[in-house]
């Protein structure tokens, strides 16, 4: 019996089938803008003299720090605003996490900042999660995912097939220059639970949440241009990632089974997961359906 490879599948659709998640987005765009508009006027009503935007650099942060210092009053406010923000972002995969982690170190202080910031992410990233299940096959489409999809489908069954599921994702949100956007927009699409699917988030964005927070609580204390992250915190983040993925390789070596790198864990190798799959990337699109999760 012959198989013949199928055609390159086309966007169902089109444009016009984002029509839905472009209603939510800009919906949720109001909301948060209403959120910000309200804040800036109680804020300008009470101190008239203070100028409060939203800062897109370290810069712009370090200003907002003494700005903020003037409004010891309205802090509830502002921490909602920035509440607010960072869900938006979060739920749309919208750069800017970066800037908001060191904001919430100045508004909150660590000790308040990073478990608020790792529920927000988890929080964001959930909704994430749901808007793909609900409206995002024809987005990851249009982008041209497909491919990656069903590689990622390919390593998760892997991975729960060898009980190492919740480590594998654990490790890589804990990794810092995973793609997230990418883990956030596929997993409901390849058989990834909420179940496994929150905590694994919640507790793998830690470490990295403690750093730019603890950073930004300091942020006066930077010089302008001067590095966030030192190199001595990225070693730190990146052995605490490969620390995480010392259980799965001990059930690897447990079961006998030829044990890989940390970085195929991490990642996975993409000629393996395309051999395992025993079907052309074309066929991603219709087992996307099949790979949501069962309510657990």
């Amino acid at each position: 019996m012959t198989v013949v490879a199928a055609a390159p599948r086309k966007p169902s659709g089109g444009l016009a089938a984002l029509a839905p998640l472009m209603g939510v987005f800009l919906l949720s765009l109001m909301a948060v803008g209403a959120i910000l508009f309200y804040v800036r006027a109680k804020i300008v009503a009470a101190h008239p003299d203070v100028e409060l935007v939203i800062p897109l650099s370290i810069e712009g942060v370090q200003a907002f720090e003494k700005s903020l210092q003037q409004l010891a009053g309205s802090k509830f406010e502002i921490g909602a605003a920035v509440c607010a923000v960072y869900i938006f972002l979060q739920a749309f995969s919208i750069p800017g996490s970066f800037v908001m982690n060191l904001l919430s170190g100045v508004v909150f202080g660590s000790a308040v900042g990073v478990p608020l910031l790792a529920v927000l992410t988890t929080v964001g990233s959930m909704l994430c999660y749901a808007l793909s299940w609900s409206f995002g096959k024809p987005l990851l489409e249009q982008l041209g995912l497909m491919d990656k999809l069903s590689a990622f489908r390919n390593r998760i069954r892997r991975a729960d097939s060898e009980g190492t599921l919740f480590f594998y994702l654990m490790t890589v949100r804990a990794f810092p220059m995973s793609p997230h956007w990418f883990l956030n927009l596929a997993s409901p699409w390849v058989g990834v639970s909420p179940l496994n699917f929150a905590p694994t988030i919640l507790i793998g964005k830690m470490p990295y949440v403690w750093a730019i927070v603890t950073a930004g609580e300091l942020v006066s204390q930077l010089r302008p241009g001067a590095s966030i992250i030192t190199w001595q915190d990225q070693l730190k983040l990146a052995g605490l990632a490969l620390l995480l993925s010392a259980p799965a390789l001990l059930m690897r070596l447990c079961s006998k089974k030829k044990v890989a790198s940390p970085w195929e864990i991490i990642f996975g190798d993409d000629a393996d997961a395309a051999a395992d799959a025993g079907a052309p990337a074309a066929e991603g699109a219709a087992e996307a359906d099949a790979g949501k999760p069962k309510a657990e």
